[in-house]
C-alpha cells in the first residue's frame, strides 16, 4: 500500500446495484483527488480485530524515517 492506494471493504445487503461502485468511487475521489487509486472489494462480512471491535481506518503504509523519529519521541 502507498499513500496514493486506498481499498474499501464492502458488505452489500440484498439491495446492492453494482452501479453503487462508480458513486462510492466518485464521492471518495471528490474528497480525496483524482490520483487516488480507490480498490472496492465486496465481502460477506468484514472481519474484525482481536478484541472483537471493527477498525474503521486501517493503514498499512510504512511510515517515512522523519515520521518514525517524531513517533519514538515523548510529548512534552
Amino acid at each position: 500500500h502507498t499513500v496514493r492506494d486506498i481499498e474499501v471493504l464492502l458488505v452489500p445487503n440484498a439491495g446492492w446495484k453494482d452501479a453503487a461502485r462508480s458513486l462510492i468511487k466518485r464521492g471518495l475521489h471528490e474528497r480525496l483527488g483524482e490520483d487516488i487509486r480507490i480498490e472496492l472489494r465486496l465481502l460477506d462480512g468484514i472481519p474484525t480485530e482481536t478484541s472483537g471491535k471493527y477498525r474503521y481506518v486501517v493503514s498499512e503504509v510504512p511510515l517515512p524515517e522523519s515520521l518514525k523519529v517524531v513517533m519514538q519521541s515523548p510529548i512534552s
